[in-house]
């Protein structure tokens, strides 16, 4: 595993994360603009447009788990996250469990 404190964000990283210089906002910080420190922004142009750190980007990869912590029903009954539904959810807005005549059914049912 990559020790992401001794690295810097790309360029990319700083225009995906202008307020916070490319890093990751800090979740325990009142503030929003305050960067944690620990999860910078790697990613480069060929990233998705919204990236899940599939790239190795722990900024990513932190905003996706913070995603998926958001939203139980991405989570199966088995306890494990419906990884293409949580990647559909957060990449292009889609929400088909929102529109089921049964409300107790979601993306990992």
């Amino acid at each position: 595993m990559v020790d992401s404190s001794s690295q810097h964000p790309t360029e990319e990283g700083r225009k995906r994360y202008p307020d916070t210089k490319g890093y990751y906002p800090d979740l325990s910080a009142r503030e929003d603009d305050v960067p944690d420190y620990e999860a910078p922004c790697l990613c480069t142009s060929r990233c998705e447009r919204r990236c899940a750190g599939e790239c190795g980007c722990p900024a990513c990869a932190l905003s996706f788990s913070v995603f998926c912590d958001d939203i139980p029903a991405l989570i199966r009954p088995d306890n494990t996250l419906d990884t293409d539904a949580a990647l559909r959810a957060y990449r292009y807005g889609e929400y088909p469990w929102l529109h089921e005549e049964d409300a107790g059914t979601s993306p990992g049912q």
